[in-house]
Parts: structure tokens; sequence; C-alpha cells
């Protein structure tokens, strides 16, 4: 697994974003996960090459304009991470398989603190255009999606309110296709009916 974020030091705070979980050599999304907010991973000091900024280039390309490339940043996994890709990869239900692409994890908050309760505290008390992603329910891509930002989120109307507004825009887009699949099906069953009718022999 290989780690790659968007990452902003400040004086007093570090915020992590838009995070790509990459297995093998492809660029495909695999589905995503959104969390609570951005916790132990460390960022590393070492460079991206050109492959790896090709790589998130190449995944980008015809989704989301990242802009500068310049904060784009190494991390190394953490346990929630390794958590993550054992969900994806089939290990829980005794049936692993190997990854090949790319897993996105989204916060609700960007605020990086692996003590997510001070986290929490400090979101509190701090502006900064960076503590908030607000177009993940655009970014899913029809792919699988796992939520697990758990109940503490539930004692504050912000998280509160980020959750379940992601949570709707999420329905309101699979309400979406499965009407435009219902449609298709229709056009296919009739198309069929005709089809069936004009074959049909009268004795």
């Amino acid at each position: 697994m290989e780690v790659y974020a968007r990452y902003f030091d400040t004086q007093d705070y570090s915020f992590r974003m838009d995070t790509l979980l990459c297995f093998g050599q492809s660029a495909e999304l695999l589905g995503s996960a959104v969390l609570l907010n951005p916790g132990s991973s460390k960022c590393k000091e070492e460079s991206l090459t050109c492959d790896e900024l090709n790589k998130i280039r190449e995944f980008y390309k015809d989704k989301k304009d990242v802009g500068d490339f310049d904060s784009w940043k190494k991390f190394s996994p953490d346990s929630t991470m390794r958590e993550i890709e054992r969900i994806f990869n089939g290990q829980h239900i005794d049936k692993k398989t190997e990854l090949n692409g790319i897993i996105q994890i989204f916060n609700l908050f960007n605020l990086k603190n692996s003590d997510s309760d001070s986290a929490i505290k400090e979101m509190c008390q701090i502006e900064n255009q960076y503590l908030f992603s607000n177009d993940i329910h655009l970014r899913f891509y029809n792919k699988i999606v796992y939520f697990g930002f758990g109940k503490k989120m539930l004692k504050y109307d912000i998280l509160r309110k980020r959750a379940c507004d992601i949570l709707k825009m999420l329905l309101l887009q699979v309400k979406k296709i499965m009407k435009y699949c219902l449609k298709k099906m229709i056009f296919i069953i009739q198309c069929i009916f005709l089809e069936l009718q004009a074959n049909i022999k009268i004795f």
C-alpha cells in the first residue's frame, strides 16, 4: 500500500485531505471511506517521484481539478488504513484478493490528530479553509462507500449535520441511478415484447 494525500501544515495545526490508498499499478477507483478525521498516519519527508505524481494525475484526470500538486505528500499507512484494506480485499470474510486500484479516504473534518476527543475540541475552536471538504458527496463516482465516523460526532451539531448531508446527497444520487436503470429496463422489456409480437404467427 502506498498512501498519498494533500497536506497543509500551519504553525498550530496540520490538515490532511483527499487521501489515496494505492494498490498495484491501476489508477482505477475501487471505492471510498468516510471517517471522522485524519489520525496517526505520518507525513514522510521524501518528495513524490514523477511516477507517483503521474499516477495521482491519472486518477484525477476525469474526476476533479486538484490544481497545485505541490501540496501532495507521501504518508505511512496507519492501523485504520490497514483495516480499510482488509475490508476491501475481503480478508474479513476469508475471501482475500489482491487489490489493484485506489481507495479514497474522506473525513468529516480534516484536522490531523489521532486523539479524536482532542481533535473535536480543537475543531470547534478554529477557523481554517482546510478544515472541511465540501464536495465529498460528489466524489464517490458510483463506487462502494463505507462510513466509519463513529458515535462521537452525534454530540456535535456541526459534525452530525455534515454526516447527514453527505448521506442525504448519496441517497439522492442512488435514487437517480435507480430511476435511470428502471427506465432502461422498461425500455428493454418493451423492445423484447415488440419483437416477440412481431414473430408470433397466428394460425
